[in-house]
């Protein structure tokens, strides 16, 4: 349901704009209940997909709006076809702001042990065969700062 409504929305199949049916009409159309609806329109407007208001009905937001690092919206967005550039290229954008910050905060709090683990996997990944051993290697690091 949440899923269904999401992709919908990220997809423009369910424009800006638009005002989104009548809870009743959801829980019909998507085979729900009222609550499992009502929760699924809670989650949307805290992932700024719509506005809800009481005799206004539930709003579709403009993108814009959206939080677009939320892995759900980006799943959304990406659906069955091939990413938008300029999305990616905006998230890649973010991600060299966001990066090398946490990554320096991280260096300043690591405590020995960190710093132990933080080696041991780059050695792992530095004597790994493979792309996906590397990346498994890497991975959980330290699990305080991730």
């Amino acid at each position: 349901m949440l899923t269904t409504l999401g992709r919908e929305i990220a997809q423009g199949i369910i424009p800006a704009g638009a005002v989104l049916p009548s809870e009743h009409d959801l829980e019909v159309r998507l085979g729900a209940g009222r609550g499992v609806v009502r929760e699924a329109i809670k989650t949307l407007s805290g992932k700024g997909l719509v506005s809800v208001r009481p005799r206004h009905g539930t709003r579709v937001l403009p993108s814009r709006d959206w939080s677009l690092l939320d892995r759900d919206v980006l799943n959304w967005l990406v659906g069955e076809d091939k990413p938008d550039r300029e999305l990616l290229l905006a998230i890649q954008e973010v991600r060299s702001i966001i990066e090398p910050a946490a990554a320096s905060l991280a260096a300043i709090r690591a405590t020995k042990e960190d710093r132990l683990r933080i080696n041991a996997a780059l050695e792992a990944m530095k004597s790994s065969d493979n792309q996906a051993a590397s990346t498994a290697a890497g991975q959980g690091v330290s699990p305080r700062y991730s």
